[in-house]
């Protein structure tokens, strides 16, 4: 299960703080910027790209982000 996704220049991940947000990197990783924070959805535990569409899967339900 993947926990970091490439989105052309962008690095996700899921963020090792708090498994309630996604991160991302525009510099390979070296620095890392929160992208989405929401707990209502449980934490997060799989990402998946689907054409331009991010697919996250949570403890609690699936949830699609458009990019």
């Amino acid at each position: 299960m993947p926990t970091m996704v490439s989105s052309g220049r962008e690095l996700i991940c899921i963020s090792q703080k708090d498994a309630h947000h996604l991160d991302y990197s525009t510099n390979d990783g070296r620095t890392w910027t929160p992208r989405y924070a929401n707990s209502s959805y449980g934490t997060f535990l799989d990402l998946l790209y689907y054409g331009q569409e991010l697919l996250a899967i949570t403890k609690q339900r699936s949830l699609l982000l458009n990019e």
